[in-house]
């Protein structure tokens, strides 16, 4: 026999958010981030600020991600698409990844309202996505996700993102691809986003973590070819 009950939690109970918040990240207390665990990092600008790939805005960016690279956190991998970063990242404990991800966002959205000339209007989309990769399986299915992160989108900057590394991503500077990708390696180091680049402008810095340095390629180095596999985002609040 099932007795009705009163109060306590029910499912969709409550306030419900309002459209436009929709998909953001709740502000709350984030968890704590265990020890050596690397971090999948998503942020993502309005719907007005989607010019991030264009070259000049690019190399500011990317300037920003060598700014924050420092310190115990490291910035491992990234890619920038028209409207949002994805950032593979190591950081020793949640505050000091909190300031430092806070920080680039800040930069960020300085110096590409100054490009573009937009003022007064919130650059980013809510506050950043998080996800602690925790296996070397999840490492290794991120960093395809990350550094191949354009065939998803259409850039419109790529004559064919099938037959090509991003530019506009770490895949340059990734150690682990397999022998199979050096035309693709060559071809990419031709591009003029990598002329006269002084090693403190350098947006990556070595892993240290065993899971982004070694762990993951139990399960097999990068192919150029790989496609970025459709995930679902599990909230990690931040």
């Amino acid at each position: 026999m099932a007795f009705r009950t009163w109060g306590g939690k029910r499912k969709n109970a409550g306030r419900k958010p309002r459209p436009e918040r929709k998909g953001l990240v709740a502000h709350a207390v984030r968890p704590v981030l265990p020890n050596k665990t690397p971090v999948h990092i998503t942020m993502r600008a309005v719907r007005g600020a989607s010019q991030l790939r264009q070259d000049l805005v690019f190399k500011k960016v990317r300037h920003q991600l060598a700014t924050a690279n420092r310190g115990e956190t490291r910035i491992v991998h990234f890619s920038v698409q028209r409207d949002h970063l994805h950032l593979i990242v190591e950081a020793p404990d949640r505050a000091t990844l909190a300031r430092r991800m806070q920080g680039l966002a800040s930069g960020i959205a300085r110096v590409v309202n100054g490009l573009t000339k937009r003022r007064g209007q919130p650059f980013w989309r809510g506050r950043y996505h998080r996800e602690d990769l925790a296996s070397p399986r999840a490492v290794r299915n991120r960093l395809v996700y990350v550094i191949n992160n354009f065939r998803k989108h259409d850039p419109g900057d790529v004559w064919d993102p099938r037959a090509t590394l991003d530019a506009a991503s770490s895949a340059v500077w990734l150690n682990g691809w397999d022998p199979r990708a050096g035309p693709w390696l060559h071809a990419l180091r031709e591009s003029p986003l990598y002329e006269k680049l002084p090693p403190e402008e350098l947006p990556v810095r070595r892993p240290q973590f065993w899971l982004t340095s070694t762990g993951w390629k139990r399960h097999g180095l990068l192919l150029p070819t790989e496609e970025p596999k459709p995930y679902a985002h599990r909230l990690i609040r931040s």
